[in-house]
């Protein structure tokens, strides 16, 4: 039992490290945030870069707490802020889709690139090849954490009692992906649980959409963490952000339960891409439903009132 569960903590551990191996792979161009308006002063761009940023690093987390500390400082305007926010919540469905090819053969050429990329980092001086070098790694363990996650999960099932994940009611689910998202601040490893345990058929396609709705809640802790202490324009990033995610939640379980979703559930594709596709789903229709209002969000100041 021992050796089962540190085997998946040592996924779990993997996928995390790997988030924070590719996250400073940007240091150096993090450090630069009066650059930032003039490169993203526009609406479309703001959302591209949040987009391209998040399925880079494959974390909307760490995209988000930049962004409301930026915001904090003032180097970016509310409104840009607010759609690179809405960029990086489309942008991170992006892991689903690599833990579904995980099954491929593409799946394990990933995972050996981290043997050429860390002779690449020992061999090179320059500083642009080593940064490359440290996203490649970084990729490379994402693959290598799926492996173990995937490896360690059919045993853990098989040693816990998982019943909740196959119930009628959808609630607890719910809210067993909310606490471990909070508690993981990573809606992107989360998702890759809920399509490994799809896999295994432990998992109902109705509860695993309520589990990665949740897990889009889940990962909005982060965010409000990093914005304790600072001024109310990081706050406002972390409301706009929890609202960017409960609004649509709200929508789309009204339209589960009134059948306006049967045409998705009825798609004939495998579940764990339909997992994926869902989940790329609810954020891009977030972007849909919200985005439209940001402008006036951030004109009426209708979230809180900066002092």
């Amino acid at each position: 039992m021992t050796e089962i569960i540190f085997g998946l903590l040592c996924g779990i551990g993997t996928f995390l490290f790997a988030i924070y191996i590719i996250d400073s792979a940007f240091d150096n161009e993090i450090k630069l945030p009066e650059k930032v308006e003039k490169i993203i002063n526009k609406p479309l761009l703001a959302l591209l870069a949040g987009m391209i940023s998040a399925a880079i690093t494959q974390s909307s987390s760490a995209i988000n707490s930049i962004l409301a500390t930026l915001r904090d400082k003032d180097c970016i305007k509310e409104k840009i802020t607010w759609f690179a926010v809405a960029g990086s919540n489309v942008g991170t469905t992006v892991t689903a889709y690599l833990a579904v090819i995980q099954n491929a053969s593409i799946g394990s050429f990933f995972s050996c690139v981290i043997f050429f990329s860390t002779l690449l980092l020992m061999l090179t001086k320059k500083s642009l090849l080593k940064r490359i070098a440290i996203f490649l790694s970084g990729f490379s363990l994402i693959f290598i954490s799926f492996y173990l996650i995937k490896k360690g999960i059919p045993e853990i099932v098989s040693l816990l009692n998982m019943d909740f994940l196959i119930a009628e009611n959808p609630a607890v689910p719910f809210f067993f992906s909310l606490i471990l998202t909070a508690i993981c601040q990573s809606s992107a490893l989360v998702s890759v649980i809920i399509v490994t345990l799809a896999k295994l058929n432990v998992l109902t396609l109705t509860n695993a959409i309520f589990m990665i709705m949740a897990a889009n809640l889940g990962t909005c802790v982060t965010i409000f963490l990093v914005s304790i202490g600072k001024s109310k324009r990081s706050l406002r990033v972390a409301i706009f952000n929890l609202l960017f995610n409960l609004i649509p939640v709200a929508i789309f379980v009204f339209m589960f339960y009134a059948g306006m979703l049967n045409w998705f559930i009825l798609l004939n594709v495998s579940m764990d891409t339909k997992i994926a596709l869902f989940h790329t789903l609810f954020n891009v229709s977030a972007c849909l439903m919200i985005c439209p209002f940001i402008g006036w969000y951030a004109d009426k100041k209708k979230l809180v009132t900066v002092q």
